[in-house]
């Protein structure tokens, strides 16, 4: 199971795990994933990321800082990186004299693709 999470680099929840893994001719149980995927977030070689109403996992050890948008209409998860976030919450900790072990910023909104096709269509646009 672990090579399996390993192998993917991708944002993924447990029911998807298991799901894949059942595709792959790989069976384990519910339990045991759900007790695998917490002790790799205690290991820290996972994060967990509250995105909407499920649980989201991502590899977090050897991997850069990074930051999420996620589309709250498909759930698509939109990694980046934000140049200089770290010197300013490193900064602003420093003030308050708090020690940083880690952050996670999820901006929630709609993605371009979501947007699109939300936008009324002109009545050119459908001849």
């Amino acid at each position: 199971m672990v090579r399996y999470i390993f192998q993917k680099h991708n944002h993924f929840d447990a029911d998807q795990l298991i799901e894949e893994m059942k595709q792959a001719d790989l069976q384990v149980s519910r339990a045991t994933v759900y007790r695998t995927l917490s002790k790799l977030v205690d290991a820290g070689l996972l994060r967990r990321l509250e995105l909407g109403p499920r649980m989201y996992y991502e590899h977090d050890y050897g991997y850069p800082q990074h930051e999420h948008l996620y589309c709250v209409k498909c759930h698509k998860v939109i990694e980046f990186q934000l140049p200089g976030m770290d010197e300013a919450l490193k900064e602003e900790c420093g003030k308050h004299r708090f020690q940083l072990e880690g952050h996670s910023l999820i901006i929630r909104g709609i993605c371009a693709e979501c947007n699109q096709a939300r936008m009324p269509k002109r009545r050119l646009d459908l001849i």
